[in-house]
This record gives C-alpha cells, structure tokens and sequence, in this order.
C-alpha cells in the first residue's frame, strides 16, 4: 500500500527528489484507493507537474478553485502552486502524473528556451493551475510522453523530451494572455507558512494561535485563510495531517498502536483509533494488518 510521505525543507517546498540531475523527470501511477487517507494531500513543489485520470473521476483543488477531472481530462500545476488531488465518486481512480524540472527543456541557463518560454510562465503569478478540459492535442501528447516513458524504449529520454517540448509549446501559447497578468488573489505565502508550522510540530499541542503567529497573522485571520485556500478549517488540516503520519508509522515500523497516538500528537489512544476509523474507514490494527497482506 502507498503512503504519501510529506516532507518539506526550511522553505516549505517538497523535498522529494524526482528522476536524477541527467534526467530530472518522473512518471507514475497513483492508485487513491492504495494511499493512506484515499487523497494527495495539500503540497507543492518547485517542478511543474501534469496530472490526469486514467480511471475513473478525480478532483483537483488549488488556490483559486477546483477542476472535476474524468478521463481524457488534466491539469497543469506550475512551480510552487498549492494543489491537492481527491478521487470522486465510487468507481475507482487511477491518477497518472507527469513532474519535471524544466531544465529538462530549457538546456543551458540563459538560452532562449528559459528566457522567452520557460521562466515567463513558471514565474508567473497570473499562472497557478490550469485545467486542461478540452485541449485534445495536448492530452494526446501527455498520453504519448507517459507511454513512452512507461515503456523505455532505447531512445525514450529523447522522445519524452521532445513531446514535452510541443507540449509546453502549446501551453503557453494558450495562456499567453494570463502570463504576466498580476493575479488576483493573495499572494500564498502565509498558508505555506502555516503548513510548514504544522509539519513541523504536529506532535506537540498546537493552538490556533501558535499557527497563526508563524505567519505573524490574528487566529481570525489564519482560520479564514485555511478556510479560503484549502476549504477546511485549521483543525481539520491538522488531524488529517496527524492520521497521515500515523498511517506512515503503521505501514512502516513495529511500533504499538498506543506509542503511534502519543507519537502524533494524541494521549488519549481511543480518541486516536477514533479519529483514523473516520479518516480511514479501519482501525489502526486493521490498518496495519491491510498493509501488511498487500506486502508480503
């Protein structure tokens, strides 16, 4: 079974490391049912990052509104754009996801590919995530990158590049017109803030106050930016951060259920068992004996 392992450096940007320094592109499927708490959860990263359904119906939630995805469907997410992805509906999804540095098509720095079509879109604040509903020529080359990167064939670094590059050619000729444009919501950099408070100290007895004082904002207006940029309260986005660790340290370690509890944040280990049933749908014996049977 999956667990997504959030981890974020002092800036508060993702840290995991995708492909390697020659080839610094990852491709792979996400099956929600297989993920700890059945969602990615909020992130971001400085790598752009295409996702679509496979399978099934998926909805994509970012500063500034949310995309109901069916197959034939993606979206765009630009550098150091929040974003969360969620399943919907009953019948299963299966997420494909395609996240690169742009180097990968930029070659050397300065070049006219970094200068005239790369860095102006990745810096835009006009550009967060874009819903790409609609655009056939651009999921077909999606489609075919991710084909060709699934199958590594010889010659498949090259190929991938080169559909990428028609790829972002097409896309920013589509968002030509929001490139450079201002944006108009607030800039998020308080809720990244707050999130990388709550990372860090989610085992302790975190209060309203002591998130809100990481970004040297009032508890009111904290809980009216969870509110606006993730549609949850400050407290939802800490249990579910608390369950999403305590679903990692059930899959991966030995260690009791009641040391989990303590480990997140919660001494009383029925409130615990309570709270991961709601999230999860299993207790966290059940939980672990689950991931247990899919591993061995």
């Amino acid at each position: 079974m999956q667990i997504y392992n959030f981890k974020v450096n002092e800036d508060g940007r993702e840290i995991i490391h995708r492909g390697t320094p020659q080839f610094p592109i990852e491709m792979y499927c996400n099956e929600f049912a297989k993920i700890a708490s059945n969602d990615i959860p909020w992130h971001w990263h400085d790598e752009v990052e295409f996702s679509f359904p496979l399978e099934g119906r998926m909805e994509a939630r970012y500063d500034g509104g949310t995309s109901l995805l069916s197959t034939g469907d993606g979206i765009f997410v630009n550098s150091n754009s929040l974003h969360s992805l969620h399943p919907v509906g009953s019948t299963p999804c299966v997420m494909a996801n395609i996240i690169f540095d742009t180097q990968i098509l930029s070659g050397a720095p300065l070049s006219v590919f970094e200068q005239k079509y790369i860095l102006p879109l990745t810096r835009s604040k006009g550009v967060k995530c874009v819903p790409l509903t609609g655009h056939t020529k651009i999921m077909n080359l999606l489609n075919n990158a991710f084909m060709t990167y699934t199958e590594q064939k010889f010659g498949y670094e090259w190929q991938v590049r080169n559909l990428l590059a028609d790829l972002w050619l097409l896309l920013f000729s589509l968002l030509q017109d929001k490139i450079g444009h201002p944006g108009i919501r607030q800039n998020d950099t308080r809720i990244k803030k707050m999130l990388t408070y709550i990372h860090d100290h989610f085992a302790d007895d975190i209060s309203l106050e002591d998130v809100a004082a990481s970004a040297n904002i009032s508890p009111r207006e904290c809980s009216r930016a969870f509110q606006e940029h993730l549609g949850m309260s400050t407290f939802s986005y800490i249990t579910k951060y608390r369950i999403r660790v305590a679903a990692e340290l059930l899959a991966r370690t030995d260690m009791p259920v009641i040391d989990i509890s303590f480990s997140v944040g919660y001494n009383a280990p029925s409130y615990f068992g309570k709270l991961f049933r709601e999230a999860t749908g299993s207790t966290p014996r059940e939980y672990r004996k689950k991931v247990l049977a899919t591993t061995t």
